[in-house]
């Protein structure tokens, strides 16, 4: 490879790094009376608490500037050869999260090439607990173009038996290139004995690649990384992936894992800004009509083999109904979970998908402690009261439920709050937010606090009445408000608090309209809350 044009980059201050000569006489001008000797101890003495702080997370941009040769000011020039492995040994040893950022220059990866790979035997970043790699912004065309090869190489010199954790951030180019991924991931599994986590996620360059990357997205497991799955994470604890991960193959793949403790799959396609779309929709249209082998309740022999995630404790999803049912059919151990609900029409109500999910999360979770579940296209024009007591009959079966937080379209009333008192007596955590209100009195809230007597969080979304009616009418228009009560002890203060002590009744009490009338209304009916 030929050698570079030389380049120039300003320097970072906040790792401007300090020689021991430099150090010394930036002491000395700032000394009135002192030594040379003394200088020396202290420059000595503050060098490796600064470093490890300083050099704590690094990217390329801070390793280039070690290797680079400085000229006047704080410019930085640097050729293609003789470069000393020195100044980056010096800090290295204090990196614990490094970064190989996508908009590193082909000089500066060069120069950090040559230097890295004078130690290829031994781990230049001996503590190096984290390392995220992110592609190049480059178009592939025919082969892999040499950027990205040359910025996975440099990946793998970073790599040290100490990392725990590797965040993967893959543009449409990279997930197209089969052979890219699985080169990557075998050098990342075979220089990593102690790693524990992975995290893939959407790299977005430039528009136009969601729907192309929609469309590879299910056929790029299957042929890049399986071998990988089935041999070499037996180790992994936790899992994130985006989106794609809902595929059967990969669904039944990381239910094999025997350590994975952990699964999060998100439905954003990596970037939270651009949320759910038509073409995460058809996308879940797709995966929702894959066909994959369940697990069998009845006893009998299940395709492939025992694959039901043995050890797994925190389970996170975010999709359709579809895929959502068949992972959780396969997860009776989860402890904890927490389920997003979108619809593959945003149109069409999804109260029924709803039912489903609640139907497997009661007849398969049995172990359930912690359960947290949002819809995340509300229909508060047809919530019910019967929407909401399906539910809770539904989640029968988790006899261990200690926090419940249900974000649904559904009334709540008095006979849902004894329907949990007499479900979960133990619980300790409870949020209702239905669509239209809770329509509780005060002899519900109290029957609920008499016989859960380890309720300590309590978050309500409770309809109020306004004092003034519609102009031209008698109808009092009402506002729901989000009302969280913590401690419980606030629904037990005296009779004579008033309006103006709100606060101090509901230390963090949420209400979305300010206006005076509002308050003392709030204040009234939560005065006849009060036990």
């Amino acid at each position: 490879m030929s050698a570079p044009t030389p380049i120039s980059i300003d320097a970072s201050p906040m790792h401007r790094l300090w020689d021991i000569p430099e150090l010394v006489q930036e002491i000395m001008t700032q000394m009135d009376n002192g030594s040379l000797f003394n200088a020396i101890l202290t420059c000595r003495a503050w060098f490796d608490p600064a470093a490890s702080v300083l050099w704590a997370e690094v990217s390329t941009r801070e390793l280039f500037y070690l290797v680079s040769k400085r000229s006047a000011g704080w410019s930085i020039v640097t050729y293609g050869g003789g470069q000393d492995t020195a100044p980056l040994s010096r800090y290295a040893r204090f990196v614990r999260w490094l970064c190989i950022r996508r908009d590193i220059s082909d000089g500066a990866r060069y120069a950090l090439l040559e230097v890295l790979d004078k130690r290829r035997t031994q781990p230049f970043f001996p503590i190096l607990r984290i390392a995220s790699l992110e592609v190049p912004d480059v178009s592939w065309s025919g082969i892999a173009p040499s950027a990205a090869l040359s910025q996975r190489e440099l990946f793998f010199l970073c790599l040290s038996p100490s990392v725990a954790k590797v965040i993967l951030s893959l543009n449409h180019d990279t997930l197209s290139r089969h052979d890219y991924l699985r080169g990557l991931m075998g050098g990342i599994l075979s220089a990593t004995p102690q790693l524990r986590s992975i995290q893939l996620q959407r790299q977005f360059a430039f528009g136009g690649h969601r729907e192309a990357f929609l469309d590879s997205a299910a056929p790029l497991y299957h042929h890049a990384l399986q071998q990988c799955l089935d041999k070499s994470l037996d180790s992994i604890r936790s899992f994130s992936a985006d989106l794609w991960a809902l595929d059967p193959r990969i669904r039944q793949d990381l239910a094999s894992l025997p350590s994975l403790e952990t699964l999060r799959i998100k439905a954003a396609l990596g970037n939270p800004l651009i949320g759910w779309d038509a073409e995460c929709a058809r996308y879940m249209t797709f995966l929702e009509s894959s066909p994959v082998a369940l697990p069998r309740t009845d006893g009998g022999d299940r395709t492939g083999s025992d694959k039901t995630f043995p050890v797994l404790r925190v389970l996170e999803l975010e999709g359709t109904s579809g895929p959502l049912e068949q992972i959780l059919a396969l997860t009776p151990s989860v402890v904890d979970l927490s389920i997003v609900l979108h619809s593959t029409d945003l149109s069409e109500l999804h109260s029924t998908d709803l039912s489903k999910l609640t139907s497997v999360i009661g007849a398969q979770c049995s172990e359930l402690q912690v359960l947290s579940f949002t819809q995340a296209q509300r229909t508060p024009r047809v919530c019910g009261k019967a929407v909401a007591d399906r539910i809770l009959a539904k989640l029968r079966g988790c006899r261990k439920l200690r926090s419940l937080a249900l974000h649904i379209d559904g009334n709540f009333d008095d006979d849902s709050l004894v329907q949990i008192s007499e479900l979960w007596p133990e619980m300790e955590a409870l949020t209702l937010d239905g669509g239209g209100g809770l329509a509780s009195t005060r002899d519900g809230l109290q029957l609920l606090l008499s016989r859960c007597n380890n309720l300590c969080d309590l978050s309500l979304r409770v309809t109020f009445p306004t004092l003034k009616p519609l102009p031209g009418t008698h109808k009092r228009p009402t506002t729901q408000r989000y009302i969280k009560f913590r401690p419980l002890q606030s629904l037990a203060a005296p009779p004579h608090v008033a309006s103006e002590c709100l606060y101090a009744i509901c230390p963090n009490l949420h209400i979305c309209d300010y206006t005076g009338w509002a308050w003392e209304d709030v204040a009234k009916k939560l005065d006849r809350w009060r036990v």
